[in-house]
């Protein structure tokens, strides 16, 4: 599999998940916004656990880190909006 085909699965298994939109552009800046739509638009408390990184993590590094990166920022700009990664 190569890099770009792992970075696409993951952002597709986000998009399922998650039910984003026909229109979602499906890479991490489509995923940013999307994310942080979601945030400013729920009423309460939301947590989002991601789940089996361990393989980005290994195979695209760098992939990896724009992600987490991606997670971060929408957990700090919405402190109702919890992010949990779990590295298997």
């Amino acid at each position: 599999m190569t890099e770009l085909g792992l970075e696409r699965r993951l952002i597709e298994a986000f998009a399922d998940a998650l039910d984003f939109p026909g229109w979602f552009g499906g890479n991490l800046d489509a995923l940013a916004d999307l994310l942080d739509h979601l945030a400013r638009h729920d009423d309460g408390e939301a947590e989002l656990v991601v789940d089996g990184v361990l393989a980005l993590q290994r195979d695209d590094p760098f992939a990896a880190a724009q992600l987490n990166g991606v997670l971060g920022e929408v957990a700090l700009a919405h402190p109702r909006f919890h992010v949990s990664v779990i590295e298997r």
